[in-house]
């Protein structure tokens, strides 16, 4: 196959992958901590693999007496990163970053090894439930997603696409 038809065809596929690897990022990175740093993990079928990254979060998670809780938690869906451009702008564009600049926790508890929170990603909330551990000021977290949850259908293309499931990782500064 050609070079530049290679290309055009991996330009497409990453263009697809990149949308919903977005949506998911921008759920992680509801999830994230203020000053923290979220990445999404990202699979690609039938093999392969991308993430997705953001340092850019605000608000605040608080230490209380039943353990630590954090409201209106967000990253800004603009902020998120994959190390190509092109990637970068088709993710944004999946989630509708005009139209939904922010990807929001509106509540979140956690205690013990575990946790539950509220995302809100381009006007859709989902439940979900997360583990978590606290090291120091910090809360290393991690929970899994599904796309569909957010209304993004199977992107596939040339025999390439993105798998349903995404992997967050992160971890958030905790305040006192």
């Amino acid at each position: 196959m050609p070079q530049k038809c290679y290309n055009n065809k991996m330009n497409l596929m990453m263009k697809n992958t990149k949308m919903k690897l977005l949506l998911f990022i921008s759920l992680s990175l509801s999830t994230a901590f203020a000053g923290g740093k979220v990445t999404m993990k990202i699979g690609l079928s039938p093999m392969g693999s991308f993430e997705a990254k953001t340092s850019k979060v605000y608000g605040k998670v608080k230490k209380g007496k039943k353990g630590y809780t954090t409201k209106n938690l967000y990253i800004e869906t603009k902020s998120l990163k994959t190390g190509i451009d092109l990637r970068d702008k088709h993710l944004k564009e999946k989630l509708l970053y005009k139209k939904h600049p922010k990807i929001t926790i509106e509540k979140g508890t956690f205690k013990g090894k575990s946790g539950v929170a509220i995302i809100n990603v381009m006007g859709k909330k989902k439940k979900i439930k997360f583990k978590g551990k606290v090291v120091k000021n910090k809360l290393n977290f991690e929970f899994d997603l599904s796309m569909k949850d957010f209304g993004v259908k199977k992107v596939k293309y040339l025999g390439v696409g993105a798998k349903d499931k995404v992997s967050i990782v992160g971890v958030a500064d905790i305040s006192k």
